[in-house]
Protein backbone atom coordinates (compact mmCIF):
# COMPACT_ATOMS: atom_id res chain seq x y z
CA UNK A 1 0.00 0.00 0.00
CA UNK A 2 1.42 3.38 -1.17
CA UNK A 3 1.90 6.54 1.07
CA UNK A 4 -1.13 8.31 -0.83
CA UNK A 5 -3.35 5.25 -0.69
CA UNK A 6 -2.91 5.55 3.39
CA UNK A 7 -4.02 8.90 3.36
CA UNK A 8 -7.18 7.85 1.44
CA UNK A 9 -6.25 10.02 -1.30
CA UNK A 10 -7.01 8.97 -5.07
CA UNK A 11 -4.58 7.76 -7.77
CA UNK A 12 -6.05 10.70 -9.96
CA UNK A 13 -5.23 12.67 -7.42
CA UNK A 14 -1.69 12.62 -7.07
CA UNK A 15 0.68 15.01 -8.75
CA UNK A 16 2.85 12.76 -10.60
CA UNK A 17 4.07 15.25 -13.07
CA UNK A 18 5.57 17.20 -10.01
CA UNK A 19 9.57 16.75 -8.78
CA UNK A 20 9.85 14.05 -5.68
CA UNK A 21 10.23 16.99 -3.24
CA UNK A 22 7.33 18.33 -4.78
CA UNK A 23 5.63 15.24 -4.31
CA UNK A 24 6.41 14.71 -0.92
CA UNK A 25 5.50 18.52 -0.08
CA UNK A 26 1.71 17.83 -1.30
CA UNK A 27 1.57 14.64 0.08
CA UNK A 28 2.60 16.38 3.74
CA UNK A 29 0.29 18.85 3.16
CA UNK A 30 -2.75 16.52 1.82
CA UNK A 31 -2.10 14.17 5.09
CA UNK A 32 -2.19 17.40 7.54
CA UNK A 33 -5.46 18.26 6.10
CA UNK A 34 -7.01 15.18 6.13
CA UNK A 35 -5.90 14.70 9.65
CA UNK A 36 -3.69 11.62 8.71
CA UNK A 37 -0.65 13.70 9.73
CA UNK A 38 -0.48 15.69 12.91
CA UNK A 39 0.12 19.52 11.97
CA UNK A 40 3.22 19.96 13.19
CA UNK A 41 4.89 17.25 11.59
CA UNK A 42 7.78 18.80 8.90
CA UNK A 43 9.34 17.81 5.60
CA UNK A 44 11.88 16.49 7.03
CA UNK A 45 10.43 15.05 9.96
CA UNK A 46 8.35 12.96 6.81
CA UNK A 47 11.22 12.53 4.73
CA UNK A 48 13.29 10.77 8.12
CA UNK A 49 9.92 8.59 9.01
CA UNK A 50 9.83 7.22 4.98
CA UNK A 51 13.17 6.39 5.16
CA UNK A 52 12.70 4.33 8.29
CA UNK A 53 9.49 2.41 7.13
CA UNK A 54 12.03 2.26 3.90
CA UNK A 55 14.63 0.54 5.77
CA UNK A 56 12.50 -1.91 7.96
CA UNK A 57 10.35 -3.05 4.60
CA UNK A 58 13.86 -4.09 3.20
CA UNK A 59 15.09 -5.88 6.46
CA UNK A 60 12.33 -7.37 6.81
CA UNK A 61 12.08 -9.19 3.36
CA UNK A 62 15.35 -9.98 3.93
CA UNK A 63 15.04 -11.84 7.28
CA UNK A 64 14.97 -15.18 7.54
CA UNK A 65 14.60 -16.70 11.18
CA UNK A 66 17.11 -19.32 12.31
CA UNK A 67 14.53 -21.91 13.09
CA UNK A 68 10.96 -22.31 13.85
CA UNK A 69 9.30 -20.59 16.65
CA UNK A 70 7.99 -23.93 18.82
CA UNK A 71 4.98 -21.75 20.51
CA UNK A 72 2.11 -20.31 19.32
CA UNK A 73 1.52 -16.91 17.81
CA UNK A 74 -1.80 -14.63 18.04
CA UNK A 75 -1.61 -11.85 14.84
CA UNK A 76 -3.89 -9.22 15.89
CA UNK A 77 -4.64 -8.64 11.81
CA UNK A 78 -6.45 -5.56 10.48
CA UNK A 79 -9.38 -6.41 8.92
CA UNK A 80 -9.80 -3.72 6.05
CA UNK A 81 -6.73 -5.23 4.11
CA UNK A 82 -5.88 -5.93 0.19
CA UNK A 83 -7.20 -8.99 -0.67
CA UNK A 84 -4.91 -10.05 -3.77
CA UNK A 85 -1.45 -11.51 -3.18
CA UNK A 86 -1.55 -11.69 0.95
CA UNK A 87 -1.31 -14.89 2.77
CA UNK A 88 -3.87 -14.85 5.75
CA UNK A 89 -1.34 -15.29 8.26
CA UNK A 90 1.43 -13.06 6.39
CA UNK A 91 3.88 -15.53 6.28
CA UNK A 92 4.01 -16.77 9.96
CA UNK A 93 3.02 -19.63 9.88
CA UNK A 94 6.73 -20.41 8.61
CA UNK A 95 8.16 -19.36 11.77
CA UNK A 96 5.75 -20.44 14.05
CA UNK A 97 4.08 -24.19 15.06
CA UNK A 98 0.68 -22.57 15.63
CA UNK A 99 -0.78 -18.88 14.32
CA UNK A 100 -4.05 -18.13 15.29
CA UNK A 101 -5.87 -15.04 13.62
CA UNK A 102 -7.57 -12.19 15.20
CA UNK A 103 -9.32 -9.76 13.32
CA UNK A 104 -9.57 -6.48 14.14
CA UNK A 105 -11.42 -3.70 13.14
CA UNK A 106 -9.71 -0.86 10.33
CA UNK A 107 -6.74 -1.00 8.39
CA UNK A 108 -3.40 -1.46 8.67
CA UNK A 109 -3.14 2.51 8.76
CA UNK A 110 -6.33 2.88 11.39
CA UNK A 111 -6.36 0.21 13.71
CA UNK A 112 -4.59 2.52 16.32
CA UNK A 113 -7.15 4.95 16.05
CA UNK A 114 -10.41 6.07 17.34
CA UNK A 115 -12.75 4.10 17.25
CA UNK A 116 -10.76 1.18 16.18
CA UNK A 117 -8.24 0.82 18.79
CA UNK A 118 -10.71 0.44 21.70
CA UNK A 119 -11.20 -2.69 19.82
CA UNK A 120 -8.28 -4.06 19.72
CA UNK A 121 -7.03 -2.95 23.20
CA UNK A 122 -9.94 -5.49 24.39
CA UNK A 123 -8.39 -8.14 22.39
CA UNK A 124 -5.03 -7.90 23.49
CA UNK A 125 -6.22 -6.85 26.66
CA UNK A 126 -7.69 -10.60 26.62
CA UNK A 127 -5.21 -12.86 24.79
CA UNK A 128 -2.95 -10.92 28.05
CA UNK A 129 -5.01 -12.09 30.94
CA UNK A 130 -4.88 -15.82 29.08
CA UNK A 131 -1.83 -15.88 29.09
CA UNK A 132 -1.13 -14.58 32.35
CA UNK A 133 -3.66 -17.19 34.18
CA UNK A 134 -1.39 -19.78 32.16
CA UNK A 135 1.67 -18.51 33.95
CA UNK A 136 -0.09 -18.68 37.03
CA UNK A 137 -1.54 -22.44 36.84
CA UNK A 138 2.35 -23.63 35.53
CA UNK A 139 3.79 -22.21 38.77
CA UNK A 140 0.80 -23.64 40.49
CA UNK A 141 1.72 -27.10 39.16
CA UNK A 142 5.61 -27.12 40.37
Amino acid sequence: MSFAENLELASEEFPAQLEPDQQLSWLLEQGKQAGRIPPDITLVQLRRALRTEQIIVQATHGYTPPCTYPGSIILLRASEVPAEGIAQDLGWQAVASRVEIVWTQGSHMTMLEQPHVESLAEQLQRYLDIAVEEVYEEADSL
